[in-house]
């Protein structure tokens, strides 16, 4: 699923050529197993763009599609390299866990921002997160209104700022 300006189009992970990123401030990865969310994370990244800000949300219903995307594998060859992840832990085939290791340990992928929203609130699971270098550990709220103001301020941190702001290493 992609979001393009104010205007959400669904494709095929065969049709990416056929998108033109050109106009977006970022590319957003959402991982999760769930239509519901997919469906309301949509609407919220809608409801955050404007003239100067637009995102492009594409969405993988597992760990294993997202393997695929972000390594540029079977039906993914073409797509982009995101600027965010937004990552459920409780996936089918590969879990948040495993996904989130591999993308850290990797010297490509590991810089990107990887950002957990997930409903568990078992500590366990957030010291775990953390562990394995999550950028932020954030529960799903069950309000809509409340999960609209989270993605916002998800996208206004992370991506609406200068990159040097978010560098680690920055001199």
């Amino acid at each position: 699923m992609i979001v393009l300006g104010r205007q959400t189009q669904l494709f095929s992970s065969t049709s990416l050529s056929d998108v033109s990123l050109s106009c977006s401030i970022g590319n957003i990865l959402l991982v999760e197993d769930k239509q519901s969310y997919i469906d309301l994370i949509l609407e919220a990244l809608e409801n955050c763009q404007n003239d100067r800000k637009k995102y492009n949300l594409y969405s993988v219903k597992n760990g294993e599609e997202a393997l695929n995307f972000l390594y540029r594998k079977e039906n993914y060859a073409l797509s982009p390299r995101p600027d965010l992840i937004l990552l459920d832990l409780n996936l089918p085939k590969i879990n948040g866990f495993e996904i989130l290791s591999i993308i850290k340990q990797d010297s490509q992928l590991g810089e990107i921002p990887v950002i957990i929203l997930t409903t568990s609130t078992e500590p366990k699971d957030i010291v775990e997160s953390y562990r394995r270098n999550a950028n932020c550990y954030i529960n799903k709220p069950f309000d809509i209104d409340r999960l609209f103001i989270i993605i916002e301020r998800i996208v206004d941190f992370w991506l609406d700022r200068p990159k040097e702001c978010l560098s680690i290493n920055n001199q």
